[in-house]
């Protein structure tokens, strides 16, 4: 499995996270962002880790990346 079959796994989870989420929280007192919130924190707890990104080196990527987040 290479990275971008990682990176297009976890773009799915989240799309399909973003499309379900929202019927199953919608009668608790949770909220959608508060559920991602709670995601991220235990993706960072893995013992795998995540790697740090460098937005100084790894410039052209940083930039790509929120020009997504930007659009959707």
């Amino acid at each position: 499995m290479t990275l971008s079959d990682v990176v297009y796994v976890f773009l799915g989870l989240g799309a399909l996270g973003a499309a379900v989420l929202p019927r199953v929280v919608s009668r608790r007192p949770l909220s959608l962002p508060m559920v991602f919130l709670a995601a991220g924190i235990l993706i960072e707890l893995l013992p795998a880790g995540v790697p740090t990104v460098d937005p100084v080196r790894e410039r052209l990527w940083v930039e790509h990346t929120t020009e997504v987040c930007v659009i959707v």
